[in-house]
């Protein structure tokens, strides 16, 4: 009896961890969440959600949207396709940002967003 309590409790420690070897999210979800720290000017998740060869940008990005009041209207994100380890991800909808007293649109179309899978997570990892 105990060795099938060992069983049991291997399989299930074995099972959890091959549950936490998937790689989160996907990579439309990975630039969603991004832009969505971006326009609410928050840095660090920006940050968070991003490679480390892309942080730099992710700060610079969010921090240009920190005194300003942003928000997506209607963006939506799919995959393009793949280049080696990248996946392209496009998007649809706008980046609405208010300077002063006027609303600015930025149209999220006409930018591949470039997304690799890093420590198990999908980041965003640049455009073009």
């Amino acid at each position: 009896m105990t060795s099938k309590r060992h069983f049991l409790a291997a399989l299930t420690l074995l099972l959890a961890i091959l549950a936490g070897c998937q790689a989160g999210g996907s990579p439309s979800e990975a630039v969603e969440d991004y832009l969505q720290a971006v326009v609410d000017g928050d840095w660090i998740r920006a940050v968070n959600l991003s490679c480390a060869a892309w942080e730099e940008g992710a700060r610079a990005e969010a921090n240009s949207f920190a005194s300003i009041e942003a928000w997506l209207d209607g963006a939506s994100c799919s995959a393009e396709g793949t280049e080696g380890d990248v996946q392209g991800v496009g998007c649809q909808g706008v980046i609405m940002a208010t300077y002063g007293a006027e609303d600015r649109e930025l149209k999220l179309e006409g930018r591949i967003y470039q997304v690799i899978l890093e420590s198990g997570e999908w980041r965003m990892c640049g455009y073009q």
